[in-house]
């Protein structure tokens, strides 16, 4: 079997003040054992093969260049696999920095033909034994720069006599003049990289070894932003001056730019004109500058395992390498194409067991004084990740931390894939509630996440019903408010915002018979919708170019195979029969008369409405790129008509479809700055007849409520399950008459705000102040919205 890489830098998992017990301890001193066992049974010794390579340079000088690449790799990948430890690390390091030397030596231009070692005797005489040999290069220097230069190369346990600059050079590259940095190579590089982040990890070690440390990193101050109440304040704020003024000495004292001189010689290596190793170059010199920066990351992703979370840790890693196991068992099951029906069957159990023990420590089951509790806590269910299951915002951040340091969305990959493979339905779900824990608000595990690309592609290869509006939850949660992940989107693959797309058309173009399946296919819609503006908006602002994006996609995706009209009917035909033949009164349950249900099919148009309103919606005007797009699906006209058939007939209370009508009339033209002659003219027609009768018609509401019919405590009650809360929606007001006042403020009297300041930019001074007058005049209640 083979030996994993190890990927730096590791998140460390320091025990400090914690004994384990033997069981534990054997178990890891027995996988220590198991991954070092292979090579030190064999007789042939690597590492000693590779020391005496890169101590000679003699070997160097085989006429294959491949050989001595071959021999960079090997060493490269025995790194990987953790085969050399710490106390040989520092001197493979040396080693190659020596061979580096050697090799910008051979590549000067004018080297003197022949050159000799010259090695100087200790100062008892010893023969023996050698201290600072060098070896003594002259270069000559271009006529305007004629001077002497020394290149100084650190001792060789062998003498190298009169090696000549043809034979130097050839013996380095494998290639006598074509190719001068041929004996620099990107596996070279590599191996100094790694090396690099493993040196610090040792460091971020020995930091918490000792044991100065452990008093700046007991249970105590572990979480200084929540201390015991038993701490005084003063002295928490003494020991937090400590603990700043501690790291920054161990700082001082341990990241001085140590090796300058091996900081020189990639400086100089930045000659050489190969973008590929240039790239690795400059990143080599980042970490030789950054140590202190990335000592300090790594600090804060450092799990200081205390006895106070002891118990979690081990409940964990006991799933981490049971989890461990059943990926080794789907690879050899692979490998040997095992295909038993029975033996995957209890492979599956196993899997499902254990993500069972993981989830209830994630998801502990609630009773009904916890959900009202949680309720009090959060009355905005901010903390609701979906349905039953709620985020502890106290104990949640840490084990959030403990997954991601463990590793243990990676491990869960391969087992995830695989029951997407098999369709295994009923292990699915607990998958999906883990990654949604995993990724809640927490913007380091975001990105975890969206660096895997296959895992994105394969939530979408889920198709199973019951589960889309849990997967849509996952894949919004997962960029979202996340700025570095979301501003990268319209670039990156896969491309999320065409797969939503695809996904949201290929139901919408669906014909189910049966009620029950037509409500499913249009709560998945709306579920659609909802996560939408999610890869365009962070909580109040947006981002223009992936409003762009998105409009573009989805309108490229609706001109196709006339899915635009299946929509178009939607949103125009089928709402425009609703609102003439609809009786209002029938959606009035008759055992509660102050409630009214909303049928599923408005709540489609509501919600689609709200959403491509959003998605041009800017602060001062809106994004007439994603205008362009969204026009597509109502014109003014149709607007216009909806807006008419909903004040004049049957559909009158339906304030919700029209507040939503209005958002989207307002953002889509009246906001746009493009809007082509005609639509400028009808844009005119309905502000001045239209939104002057809607502001009369809510002027005698106000003046005489009495006398209408409606229940003041009549309510919308919507046919959708409140399985989670996203924070940038819209929301809508419950009781009617308060949405009526709502539709006014935010839909009416906005379509005279954005048009009055639209006219003022016209020069259109006149029609301005009338509008002014007007509202000041006739609506005094609403003056101080206007």
């Amino acid at each position: 079997m083979e030996l994993p890489d190890l990927e730096f830098p590791i998140n460390t998992k320091f025990l400090t003040g914690v004994k384990m017990d033997e069981q534990t301890s054997k178990f890891f001193e027995r996988r220590k054992e198991e991954s070092r066992r292979y090579f030190e049974t064999l007789r042939f010794d690597l590492k000693d093969f590779v020391r005496d390579f890169l101590d000679d340079p003699h070997k160097w000088g085989d006429d294959e260049h491949r050989y001595v690449r071959s021999v960079f790799e090997l060493i490269y990948k025995m790194c990987k696999k953790g085969l050399y430890p710490r106390d040989k690390i520092k001197g493979l390091k040396f080693l190659i920095y020596n061979y580096l030397k050697v090799g910008l030596a051979a590549i000067h231009e004018d080297i003197i033909p022949e050159h000799n070692v010259l090695m100087q005797k200790n100062e008892a005489g010893d023969d023996k034994k050698w201290v600072n040999s060098k070896i003594v290069i002259k270069i000559t220097l271009p006529k305007k720069r004629r001077k002497r230069k020394l290149l100084n190369i650190p001792k060789k346990r062998v003498l190298l006599k009169n090696i000549c600059r043809m034979k130097l050079r050839k013996s380095l590259t494998g290639k006598r003049l074509n190719n001068r940095n041929d004996f620099l190579d990107e596996e070279i590089l590599n191996i100094l990289i790694f090396i690099e982040y493993y040196e610090l990890d040792y460091k971020l070690k020995d930091f918490f070894d000792d044991d100065k440390t452990n008093k700046f990193f007991n249970e105590k101050l572990v979480s200084l932003h929540k201390p015991d109440k038993d701490l005084n304040v003063d002295y928490i704020s003494k020991i937090k001056k400590d603990k700043e003024n501690y790291v920054l000495k161990y700082l001082n004292d341990n990241f001085v730019l140590q090796n300058y001189k091996h900081t020189l010689l990639l400086i100089e290596l930045l000659l050489i004109n190969n973008l590929s190793l240039t790239c690795n170059i400059v990143h080599l010199l980042y970490l030789n500058f950054s140590g202190q920066k990335r000592f300090l990351v790594g600090l804060n992703q450092t799990e200081v395992v205390t006895k106070r979370n002891v118990n979690l840790y081990n409940n964990y890693v006991k799933i981490y390498d049971a989890f461990r196991v059943l990926k080794i068992k789907i690879e050899s099951l692979h490998e040997v194409g095992r295909e038993e029906q029975n033996s995957k069957k209890e492979f599956f159990e196993e899997i499902d067991l254990h993500m069972d023990e993981l989830l209830e420590d994630l998801y502990p089951l609630l009773d009904d004084d916890d959900i009202e509790k949680f309720q009090r806590e959060d009355p905005t269910n901010e903390n609701q990740i979906y349905d039953k299951h709620r985020f502890d915002t106290v104990k949640g951040k840490d084990k959030q931390s403990l997954l991601k340091n463990l590793q243990m969305f990676e491990i869960s990959l391969t087992l995830f894939y695989t029951l997407v493979e098999s369709k295994k339905v009923e292990y699915l779900s607990k998958f999906i509630y883990f990654y949604l824990f995993y990724c809640f608000k927490n913007q380091e595990n975001q990105e975890v996440m969206s660096t895997h690309p296959e895992f994105l592609k394969k939530l979408f290869e889920i198709e199973v019903e019951d589960l889309q509006p849990l997967l849509l939850r996952l894949i919004s949660e997962i960029f979202k408010n996340n700025y570095s992940l979301l501003v990268k989107l319209p670039q990156k693959e896969p491309n999320i915002m065409k797969l939503l797309t695809e996904k949201f058309f290929n139901v919408l173009k669906t014909k189910p018979r049966l009620r029950e399946l037509k409500e499913k296919k249009m709560i998945f819609l709306i579920s659609c919708l909802r996560i939408f503006p999610t890869f365009f908006q962070i909580r109040t602002n947006f981002l223009t170019q992936n409003q762009i994006a998105f409009a573009k996609e989805f309108q490229q995706k609706a001109s196709e195979d006339d899915l635009g009209n299946i929509l178009h009917t939607e949103l125009y035909f089928n709402l425009s029969r609703f609102l003439t033949n609809d009786n209002f009164k029938s959606h009035i349950e008759d055992d509660d008369p102050y409630t009214v249900n909303v049928p599923i099919e408005v709540s489609f148009s509501i919600y689609f409405l709200m959403t491509f309103a959003v998605m041009v919606a800017g602060p001062n005007s809106s994004n007439s790129q994603a205008c362009a797009s969204n026009k597509y699906y109502l014109s003014i006209p149709e607007i216009q008509e909806l807006l008419e058939l909903s004040t004049d007939t049957k559909g009158a209370d339906w304030i919700n479809l029209k507040l939503a009508l209005l958002t989207y009339f307002n953002h889509v033209y009246v906001r746009n700055r493009k809007l082509e002659a005609n639509e400028v003219s009808d844009l005119y027609n309905i502000m001045r007849n239209l939104m002057f009768d809607e502001l009369n018609a809510y002027n005698r509401f106000v003046r005489n409520r009495h006398l209408y019919s409606r229940d003041p405590k009549q309510k919308f009650a919507y046919e959708l399950p409140s399985n989670y809360k996203i924070e940038t929606e819209f929301t809508f007001c419950n009781l009617i008459d308060d949405l009526y006042h709502q539709y006014i403020i935010y839909g009416a009297l906005d379509s005279y705000r954005f048009y009055a300041e639209r006219m003022k930019q016209d020069i259109m001074e006149k029609d301005h102040q009338l509008l002014d007058d007007y509202v000041s005049s006739q609506l005094p209640e609403i003056r101080e919205y206007w």
